[in-house]
């Protein structure tokens, strides 16, 4: 049996001081995500790894959903080249409203 992934929901960081070798880890992840035509799904932001795996996805022509809290959005921390942005009103909504993500596999 093949299994067919269409999406991908992840979950990473939005600060940018990380190691480098996870930046290395986002590249390859990216990569993967958009040679495969997958979608991906994760916080909103456009800093640290989740810009990094968005940025990535969205330079491959894929399509990338953002799930940001209001506070953030309106902190203008909010990637503006998603193709859709999901504002919601707190963090605890981000991780239980994905709506999105419930058909999608998990990293």
């Amino acid at each position: 049996m093949t299994i067919s992934i269409q999406s991908v929901c992840i979950f990473c960081g939005a600060s940018s001081s990380f190691e480098p070798a996870y930046s290395l880890a986002a590249a390859e992840l990216e990569e993967l995500i958009g040679s495969k035509g997958i979608s991906l799904i994760y916080g909103g932001g456009s800093t640290g790894l989740m810009g990094v795996v968005a940025d990535g996805v969205l330079k491959s022509e894929g399509e990338v959903t953002g799930v940001i809290p209001d506070y953030l959005q309106d902190r203008d921390l909010g990637h503006q080249k998603l193709t859709r942005l999901e504002v919601v009103s707190s963090m605890h909504d981000v991780r239980f409203s994905r709506r999105h993500c419930r058909s999608s596999r998990r990293c």
